[in-house]
């Protein structure tokens, strides 16, 4: 869908699902979106030398993902939203940028309808940091909500880029 809209989106990947699904994690590269961190297990387990171990392992899979393509950015976004000093600090020594958002759609939400999901996204301003999710919990509003909402915010904002 970013697609039919001449849009791309960071995607902050999972280091299971990109050993789970090896395929998809390339498409999204070959597409042209930018990639990022989102620890390998989706944990929430602070624990300074746990959590270095899980950005380690991921970032090894991203780098080996994007081996050609110059989209790749040393961000990391936690699970979550969760973190301590602890992690801040494991992130500055392996210079990665912290990523937080500004609008949460709650599309992940089984009870959040997709008119609610719809309204928050197309709240959006301009800057904002907008996370959607690509899971099985997501699909159905996901399906619902893109194809109204990606040509009202690219025609309100002139998007190239989500």
């Amino acid at each position: 869908m970013l697609e039919q809209h001449n849009a791309t989106a960071t995607f902050f990947l999972i280091g299971q699902h990109i050993e789970r699904y090896p395929d998809y994690a390339a498409e999204i590269v070959k597409r042209g979106h930018r990639i990022g961190n989102h620890s390998y297990s989706h944990t929430r387990n602070l624990k300074a030398e746990f959590f270095r171990d899980e950005v380690i392992k991921t970032e090894r899979l991203l780098s080996q993902l994007n081996r050609e393509n110059l989209q790749r950015q040393s961000l990391f976004r936690f699970p979550y939203g969760t973190f301590n000093f602890a992690t801040l600090r494991v992130l500055k020594e392996l210079n990665l940028t912290p990523v937080m958002w500004s609008l949460l759609t709650a599309d992940f939400d089984v009870s959040v309808s997709a008119n609610m999901v719809l309204n928050l996204l197309c709240s959006a301003h301009g800057g904002d940091i907008v996370v959607m999710h690509d899971n099985e919990k997501s699909i159905s509003n996901l399906k619902t909500v893109l194809p109204i909402a990606l040509p009202q915010l690219a025609q309100r904002f002139s998007l190239k880029r989500l």
